[in-house]
């Protein structure tokens, strides 16, 4: 499964937008990669409803920033532009959606799914090769994440941010692998909304902080 879905990890993590999306991300389009990217940079240069550290939810011991909540929105925003259509992604929507990715995870790893240190580097390393291979449009967007990090090629490709993203994607096809019902993309997001919805006890939203969120 995970060498199946490589490439569309590599979008994913390039365009940082939800996998069901990812794939029609490079569509026909008359604004540039440099533009979306430069308008994002800039929107995130501005000052936010909140200090970047503010926490928004948590999901178990995992805090969910506004920070990170800013970068998902401006990413749903960039990926509207780029395709010329509305997600119609309301916050409580795009937070939800962090939520459960980090309920996937966390149910991953209670059913004893690992993934070492190790394991996660070399992915990464792999992914850093095979993007040699895609379209140039795909290429400019990593050169223009790559700048919005303020790393350069090499501290990026061994930053924290990124290879957290991978563990948490190599995580979640592990779990796949190992429940052929969770195969299907309907079958996966039922039993998100699932974890979603069970999830009282575990998921607690700072509604003050939520709220403030335009």
């Amino acid at each position: 499964m995970i060498k199946k879905l490589k490439y569309l990890s590599i979008v994913a993590i390039i365009i940082a937008v939800t996998a069901t999306v990812a794939t029609s991300v490079f569509a026909s389009s008359p604004i540039s990669i440099d533009s979306l990217f430069s308008g994002m940079k800039a929107n995130l240069s501005k000052p936010g409803d909140l200090p970047d550290g503010n926490v928004i939810a948590k999901v178990g011991s995992k805090e969910i920033t506004y920070k990170e909540f800013r970068e998902n929105s401006e990413n749903v925003k960039m990926f509207e532009k780029k395709a010329g259509a509305s997600l119609n992604r309301s916050n409580n929507d795009i937070l939800n959606d962090m939520i459960k990715k980090q309920l996937t995870v966390q149910y991953a790893i209670e059913k004893g799914i690992v993934v070492s240190d190790e394991e996660v580097q070399s992915y990464a390393n792999e992914q850093r090769e095979a993007l040699q291979t895609v379209s140039e449009e795909a290429k400019e967007a990593l050169k223009n994440l790559i700048n919005i990090s303020g790393l350069s090629e090499n501290e990026y490709w061994k930053s924290d941010v990124l290879l957290s993203k991978y563990r948490n994607w190599i995580i979640i096809n592990k779990l796949i692998e190992s429940d052929n019902s969770l195969y299907t993309l309907e079958a996966f997001n039922s039993f998100q909304e699932s974890l979603l919805k069970n999830s009282s006890q575990n998921v607690d939203i700072d509604q003050q902080n939520f709220a403030a969120i335009k």
